[in-house]
Order: structure tokens, then sequence, then C-alpha cells
């Protein structure tokens, strides 16, 4: 018996073996793209939340108007504002 044949097979195989590549490059890291539309509604939200409040003085005369059982609405004046939602005219 030959050992010697049994290395010339297994040199054979070794030879169609491909050899692995490492992967030394790094991986793209993650990107957000925000569209104009977006970064204009962001500046707006942030300007509005940052923005003092300055109907502080009317919503408490009205709150002060209500608790009092003194405040009404004109019923033509909430009409003609539900109208104008809807681009009805009067």
């Amino acid at each position: 018996m030959r050992i010697d044949s049994i290395n010339r097979a297994s040199a054979v195989y070794q030879s169609q073996v491909t050899p692995t590549v490492s992967s030394t490059t790094a991986t793209p890291k993650d990107e957000a793209v925000f569209s104009d539309h977006a970064l204009t509604v962001s500046h707006a939200y942030k300007a509005a939340k940052d923005a003092p409040d300055m109907r502080s003085e009317l919503v408490n005369s009205i709150k002060e108007q209500v608790q009092a059982g003194t405040y009404g609405v004109s019923t033509d004046d909430v009409s003609s504002k539900i109208a104008s939602l809807f681009n009805v005219e009067n």
C-alpha cells in the first residue's frame, strides 16, 4: 500500500479550497437626510415652543368671565368662523 498517493490526492483537494478574504473595510455609518420642508417645520416648531405665551392676559380674562358666568359669544361670530373654515360665504 502506498501512502504517497494519498498525499497527492489531498493536495488536489487543498488546491480547490478558496481562501477566505477578511474584510477590513469599515462599514459605512447610517445617515439621515431631511427635506427642506421637514427642516422648516422643525424650525417653526422650535420657535413656537420657545416663544413666550403672549395671550396669557386674554386667556386669564376669559377664564375669569367663565368662572363669573358673564362670558358670552355671539352666535353670528361662531357661525361665520365655522363657515370660513369651509370657505362658505355668509
